[in-house]
């Protein structure tokens, strides 16, 4: 069992949630624009085996290659840093649960009245391949 800190802790959450991101923003501009993979790989001057790699989570892209698709459907890549303490305080509000919260002095300060910690299970490694991106077939 992790924590919500545990688990915001981990490189492999982030770099899964950017993948994700990345993988909807690519199935939604298709289908705004009613494209199969074919003619988004033209337009992207690419394979269309390389679309189904990104659409299906198969490939490690670049930042580079990352931006320049973005920028190709018309979308920013933005990247912010946070604070895990304000990360986890939004999460707290958003989902009406308390989390626990550890101060920079070490002590435990409940967010909201008492509640136990939500725990979340995670396997040691995410694997994104097991998250498919919506299933679109060639029109």
């Amino acid at each position: 069992m992790f924590t919500r800190r545990a688990i915001l802790s981990r490189p492999t959450y982030w770099l899964t949630e950017n993948r994700l991101d990345f993988m909807r923003a690519v199935a939604d501009y298709m289908e705004r624009n009613h494209l199969n993979r074919k003619k988004l790989a033209a337009y992207l001057h690419c394979s269309p085996s390389y679309v189904s790699q990104i659409l299906n989570g198969d490939t490690n892209l670049s930042q580079e290659k990352l931006y320049d698709i973005a920028l190709a459907i018309g979308k920013v890549p933005l990247m912010r840093y946070e604070d895990l303490e304000i990360v986890l305080q939004r999460d707290s509000i958003q989902c009406g649960h308390a989390y626990e919260v550890v101060s920079t002095a070490a002590k435990t300060m409940p967010l909201a009245p008492p509640a136990p910690a939500r725990q979340f299970t995670v396997s040691q490694s995410f694997n994104t391949r097991a998250v498919a991106a919506p299933n679109l077939q060639p029109a």
